[in-house]
């Protein structure tokens, strides 16, 4: 072997270990078991049909189109995240403009900021405070208690998905059109929001998540042509890119504990497509069929894993075209515990969080 290359080699995992606390498995922290699941809709592009769901796990009852029935308004155009911070719940309601803010129990609308021409995507909370990326290149600032907006950003256009750690705010940045197919992960003082530094990862870095070894995760789409799609590991220690493996080619990623779940959509048939279980105390593929009991999947648009449980729930969009989708909910085995049907009009069920 190359000597340079062996040394790189070498040097990478060192850097890889040393992030893992010398390899001491941290004990998550404890959360209460959900009492039932929220399915996120995101609808059809410009259909204003976006939804929200619920399915109780106990009684195993499922309430279809809560959002508008709650509300008696539609939830809008193309819902892009959702997520649940204290007592309240946020969707990100992309080609709407809007952020919608709710009771996290009851759904009853709370506040809608509009945000005009923004193109809002992901979101991430801290100390208080709701964090919103767009397209535009802003950053959205909400205060949670006061449901309004406290400040706005200038970011990288073409902002993606977001996390907040160590005070800092890592987001991804594919850029847009005539300047996408970016690199750039941008990392932000938390406090000033000013733009720190960029680390360089895959092209089209979207999806950012977190695991227990102070790792920053990150799921980069490629150039689609040349370049393949890759997963970023970043050390949220000093924030040096420990390895970009291209091995790993997914579209989504949800983490328990020692395990990322990952999926590639085919976007036409997804039926012989594996869900992989890569294992983040190694840094590699571990397993690359999770689903043992032969349940197929027509069309990824999502998983979650349940902190709690480990269950993991994959979203079927079925097809393309499909106006119906499916949920299902497998063991930490890959076995099926149960599916939730979506039948009725529920195009692009996208995600899943977990009411507690």
């Amino acid at each position: 072997m190359n000597k340079r290359l062996y040394l790189a080699i070498a040097a990478t995992l060192v850097l890889f270990a040393c992030s893992k606390k010398n390899d001491v498995t941290p004990t998550p922290p404890k959360a209460d078991s959900a009492t039932g699941v929220y399915v996120l809709t995101e609808g059809a592009f410009n259909g204003n049909n976006a939804g929200l769901s619920f399915y109780d796990i106990k009684t195993k009852q499922l309430s279809l189109h809560l959002f508008a029935s709650v509300n008696q308004r539609a939830l809008g155009d193309v819902a892009n995240d959702i997520a649940i911070y204290g007592s309240k719940m946020y969707i990100v309601v992309n080609n709407s403009n809007n952020v919608e803010i709710m009771d996290a129990h009851t759904v009853k609308s709370l506040a809608t900021i509009h945000v005009d021409n923004l193109q809002p995507r992901h979101i991430a909370f801290a100390n208080g405070k709701a964090y919103v990326t767009s397209y535009a290149g802003k950053l959205l600032v909400i205060d949670t208690a006061t449901n309004q907006v406290a400040n706005t950003a200038t970011i990288r256009p073409g902002a993606e998905g977001i996390v907040i750690v160590n005070n800092k705010v890592y987001i991804g940045v594919p850029g847009v059109w005539p300047s996408s197919n970016q690199t750039i992960l941008s990392v932000l003082d938390l406090n000033t929001l000013a733009e720190q530094k960029t680390l360089t990862v895959g092209p089209n870095p979207n999806q950012l998540a977190t695991d227990q070894y102070d790792h920053l995760l990150v799921l980069c789409a490629g150039d689609y042509d040349k370049v393949p799609p890759s997963l970023a590991t970043i050390s949220l220690l000093d924030d040096k890119v420990l390895q970009n493996d291209t091995t790993v080619k997914a579209d989504n990623i949800a983490i328990y504990r020692n395990r990322a779940y990952l999926y590639k959509s085919t976007y036409k048939d997804d039926s012989k497509q594996p869900v992989m279980v890569y294992n983040l105390a190694t840094g590699k593929l571990q397993d690359g069929n999770f689903i043992t009991d032969g349940t197929t999947v027509g069309y990824y648009y999502g998983i979650s894993a349940d902190a709690v449980t480990g269950d993991v729930y994959v979203t079927d969009a079925l097809s393309y075209g499909s106006s119906k989708a499916k949920v299902t909910c497998f063991d930490s085995n890959g076995k099926t515990r149960f599916t939730i049907a979506l039948n009725d009009y529920a195009s692009f069920a996208s995600k899943v969080i977990f009411l507690r």
